[in-house]
């Protein structure tokens, strides 16, 4: 599978919620988005999309991640430079990229966006940052034809070590929990309450032994 796709300094791949796309930021200057249709007989690539001008009119600028909604309909990039340090579009599988959001609501000054994704039901929109606080997952209300709404209450208390670009934070599937993986010391992965209405909850340390974790996902328990 994605035996015809460049390999070379991919950050946070994703598959589009259809299964017809698979896109990545990229480690190298230029702002480019890795983003290609998949041919789902092999897993063959059918072709790259073009990035669009607004993302990759910086030379110097980095992607770090590209996911789309649950419902496939947006299109989100984080990235380490721009203002704001992300870009969202609406998306279609025919067209491809569509017009770009507003962006009037986002509050959070960054140095880097390492990710953007939603929440399961759709109407919170998050953004993973470089910051080594409260400030290094923030929260938004969301919806799909207005965009970023009023951005909720930044967790009361919440540090964690963060010494590489590759840590990573996921949320359960049933909106409860948020994960990171951090690159500290073996034990430091640590997990939040979330509530799709009230925001941040507890801060939780994981029984986890596992020194300098750089992914996190969620498995299927059958019996």
């Amino acid at each position: 599978y994605l035996n015809n796709y460049p390999f070379s300094g991919i950050r946070r791949p994703s598959i589009s919620p259809d299964g017809n796309f698979y896109g990545s930021g990229h480690s190298a200057s230029g702002g480019l988005v890795y983003l290609f249709r998949i041919n789902n007989s092999d897993g063959s690539s059918l072709g790259s999309i073009s990035t669009p001008l607004s993302i990759t009119n910086d030379s110097s600028r980095y992607t770090y991640s590209v996911t789309w909604n649950p419902t496939g309909t947006v299109i989100g990039v984080g990235m380490d430079r721009g203002t704001p340090k992300f870009k969202l579009f609406r998306w279609d599988p025919v067209n491809y990229y569509g017009s770009e959001y507003s962006y009037a609501n986002f509050t959070g000054g960054v140095t880097i966006i390492l990710k953007v994704f939603w929440n399961n039901a759709g109407n919170v929109l998050f953004f993973h940052t470089a910051a080594a606080d409260a400030a290094s997952i923030q929260a938004y209300q969301w919806d799909d034809i207005n965009g970023i709404g009023a951005r909720f209450a930044d967790p009361p208390s919440f540090t964690f070590s963060q010494s590489s670009l590759l840590s990573d934070v996921v949320l359960s599937p049933d909106d409860k929990l948020l994960v990171f993986s951090t690159s500290g010391a073996s034990g430091s992965e640590i997990a939040l309450g979330w509530n799709n209405t009230a925001g941040f909850g507890e801060v939780t340390i994981m029984p986890v032994g596992q020194a300098n974790p750089t992914s996190v996902a969620f498995g299927t328990l059958t019996n």
